[in-house]
């Protein structure tokens, strides 16, 4: 008589894996922050200025493009869950 073999089942992902899939960007996130945060009170102070100016005019060019030359990057839907 042939013996029964258990069948494979697929198998569920608990809760550990989800709560993983949150937490580790999230710490990573945090150390990233903390690295800039105290690369940044390090630096000298034309330094700092430079960084200011480069935010402010990737802003400026950010908005123009998407208010003056319409681009259609601005214009796709976001998706939903």
């Amino acid at each position: 008589m042939p013996r029964h073999q258990p069948r494979a089942t697929a198998r569920q992902p608990g809760t550990a894996p989800r709560c993983l899939a949150g937490i580790l960007p999230l710490g990573a996130a945090g150390f990233l922050g903390w690295i800039i945060v105290g690369s940044i009170q390090a630096a000298p102070w034309p330094q700092r200025w430079s960084l200011a100016g480069i935010i402010a005019v990737g802003v400026i060019l950010m908005l123009i493009a998407q208010f003056v030359l319409r681009s259609p990057f601005f214009q796709t839907p976001r998706e939903s869950a």
